[in-house]
């Protein structure tokens, strides 16, 4: 404890060293060397379980603002949070975790069928093609659990389930990111949720949410009653018959691979370089997300015999968007508005201003373990109001009118070696996107992918998250490469090229631009307790930029570098060293960012700890520099380390009873001003409070 304390002791009284007058950080050489000497002493026995942060910044090494929405990374996390009964799981929950491959799951679900239920987590080193480094890398996301017994009513068997919690959270950030704005509400965000749920069997949820500087009350025209905020579900399956699943309330549908409809996290381009190309069929989905946008309300069913399935879905919502006037009232909105912040006037104006109905249906033609689907779909969207967009110079083409049709069909077809998969859709019946896909495995050591791709710059979805260079799947042709080494259970080797064109203006790219994408991974863990990576990425790609000559489209230039060091020793302290850089180029102008992380990972007991200190040296918005992290439970922060300064928080858990868990996180920011004539900037600071109570 004498060094844990003076670690912690040394670093806080260092980052106020670096926050004095004295201290100039462009001199990174000497900080860097300092800090890492000066933290690196504290290590001690300990391990931590970082499991979904170490999943996390595999998918996501280099995040940025297109590579995942917080709808998605939400429900990914509250997923990985409940851990999977390995005795009930479905090939597609398993599928979710995105760690198994589909030869892995099936082993999973032979081995079941042929020996009966595991009785330990232990006998998974006798499933076919589990070994030991797979099962160590899965195993916090599994659980067993008694079966329920038949005959319980659904009310009989909530009262039962050990997955039962209420959970209510508080955020609070100084200075106000509403300072200077019209808002009326709190100072705070507060989060309200109750969960239940057993697997294969039914869900039940309810989430109340407040932003800061939101009001709160009553708002009937507005369609508000009470938190800003409020969202629900119940969804059950069949036991035996033709029903197989539904869901009332809120919720999403995931069919083919995500062009039309998507639902929780759908990774694109990482350092998994094999899995991340393909979205796991999920089906209907339950929305427990806080995040206000991306998500249907109503009803659907999936009723099934055999092989064959089919699903229907309504949903009726109100929406956020921006609607335009005339001398009547109501005429046409040109934007849905997806942040979900409601704190004045004007962002109040678009609060529920759009009715939205949406009708669907899939069937679909499943073979045992998935080896073999094929399916078809129709969506159907309907809006009060007509969609006409401001006509900008890259979307001549997009869609404009009240009522947005999308058909598609897909499938996929997996031997004993090779699995082959793809997608293709129409919005508004003419205007098309595809893809098509492979993944191969070699040898057991050798794995590949290829992905082809084709996005009509017409092509418009409202719920769709396909693999794409951009944000949406629009504008865009590509071929991807993927490749997965491992010689050996000390080594790990992945690497992508990816190759675009995009054949329509697009954001700050001022006619047809092309580019490409390569990545390199290595993973060596010479001992259980201790793992590095080395990673590089080079993107290069068309902009607009402004030069002597005037405005030209030249290519950009954005090379990534990061190395990482995990100690995770046997007891309770755990260390993590992460150097992370990049550099941009375009037309003759260079710039650079750089970060160091220091983590640290602590467990006593009841009490849990972890904590960062990061400098950062980021000048422009090009060199940002985004990491994963660590939160209380069910939530996640991936901040842009931006300017130069320091960044650093620290997240305490307190299991306090069996039944009761308390929470909270403190983090600071400060960010030098570099022009002396300009008063410096305040500090940010924020903290999270939260109580979990499993009833």
């Amino acid at each position: 404890m004498e060094e844990l304390a003076s670690g912690l002791f040394g670093a806080i009284v260092f980052s106020y060293w670096l926050e004095s007058p004295t201290f100039y950080l462009p001199n990174m050489a000497r900080t860097l060397l300092t800090v890492t000497l000066l933290l690196a002493l504290q290590v001690a026995r300990g391990q931590a379980q970082q499991d979904i942060a170490a999943l996390l910044e595999e998918r996501l090494p280099w995040a940025d603002a297109e590579t995942a929405s917080e709808a998605q990374l939400d429900a990914w996390i509250q997923a990985l949070s409940h851990p999977i009964d390995i005795n009930r799981a479905t090939y597609q929950e398993l599928e979710v975790l995105q760690v198994l491959t589909p030869n892995q799951i099936e082993a999973l679900l032979t081995h079941r069928e042929q020996f009966g239920a595991l009785v330990s987590l232990y006998e998974l080193q006798a499933v076919s093609g589990w070994n030991l480094v797979l099962i160590e890398q899965v195993l916090p996301f599994l659980t067993l659990s008694p079966a329920p017994k038949d005959g319980q009513s659904i009310w009989q068997r909530l009262r039962k389930e050990d997955n039962r919690y209420f959970l209510l959270r508080y955020d609070s950030q100084w200075p106000r990111m509403e300072d200077g704005m019209d808002s009326t509400g709190s100072n705070g965000r507060w989060l309200a949720r109750l969960r239940v749920s057993q697997t294969r069997d039914f869900s039940l949820g309810v989430t109340l949410e407040q932003d800061a500087g939101e009001p709160i009350g009553i708002d009937l025209p507005r369609a508000q009653l009470g938190p800003d905020f409020a969202s629900a579900h119940m969804l059950g399956y069949g036991k035996g018959g033709w029903v197989k699943r539904w869901v009332v309330g809120d919720y999403q549908v995931h069919w083919g691979q995500g062009l039309t409809t998507a639902a929780g996290f759908t990774p694109g381009k990482g350092g998994e370089t094999i899995l991340n190309t393909r979205r796991p069929l999920r089906g209907i989905v339950p929305y427990t997300s806080s995040v206000e946008s991306g998500y249907l309300r109503g009803g659907a069913i999936t009723l099934g015999t055999g092989n064959w399935e089919a699903t229907l879905l309504a949903s009726f919502q109100a929406r956020d968007a921006s609607v335009q006037h005339d001398s009547i009232g109501p005429h046409h909105f040109t934007a849905f508005r997806s942040a979900g912040y409601h704190r004045t006037e004007s962002e109040r104006a678009g609060y529920h201003a759009l009715r939205e109905t949406t009708l669907g249906g899939k069937i679909q033609y499943q073979g045992r373990y998935q080896r073999e689907i094929l399916g078809a779909y129709v969506m159907y969207h309907r809006w009060n109001l007509p969609w006409e967009p401001r006509l900008r110079p890259d979307n001549p083409t997009v869609f404009r009118g009240q009522e947005l049709p999308i058909p598609g069909i897909f499938g996929q077809v997996r031997r004993n070696n090779w699995l082959l998969f793809g997608e293709a859709a129409w919005s508004n019946f003419s205007k098309p996107a595809a893809l098509l896909g492979v993944q191969l495995h070699l040898t057991p050591q050798w794995q590949t992918t290829w992905l082809l791709r084709h996005y009509d710059p017409g092509f418009t979805t409202l719920y769709g998250d396909a693999f794409a260079e951009g944000s949406q799947p629009r504008n865009e042709q590509g071929l991807y490469w993927g490749l997965a080494y491992q010689p050996s259970k000390r080594w790990r080797v992945t690497a992508y090229y990816d190759r675009f064109t995009f054949p329509w203006l697009r954001f700050q790219t001022a006619a047809p631009s092309q580019g490409y994408e390569f990545l390199i991974r290595a993973l060596w863990r010479p001992h259980r307790h201790l793992d590095g990576t080395l990673q590089f990425r080079r993107e290069v790609k068309d902009r607009t930029t402004s030069t002597d000559a005037g405005r030209i489209v030249a290519p950009g230039t954005k090379d990534n570098a990061l190395f990482q060091i995990n100690y995770r020793p046997e007891g309770a302290l755990g260390l993590r060293l992460r150097v992370q850089g990049s550099r941009f180029q375009i037309a003759n102008q260079d710039s650079y960012g750089v970060a160091l992380l220091y983590d640290g990972f602590y467990r006593y007991r009841s009490w849990q700890a972890t904590g960062r200190v990061a400098l950062f040296h980021a000048p422009d918005f090009d060199n940002r520099q985004y990491v994963y992290e660590n939160h209380v439970l069910y939530a996640f922060s991936l901040p842009a380390y931006y300017g130069q300064g320091l960044r650093t928080y620290l997240n305490l858990r307190w299991k306090a009873l069996p039944s009761l868990t308390l929470e909270t996180r403190w983090a600071r920011t400060f960010v030098r001003e570099t022009n002396p004539t300009e008063a410096p900037t305040p500090p940010v600071q924020s903290l999270t409070l939260q109580v979990q109570y499993a009833f």
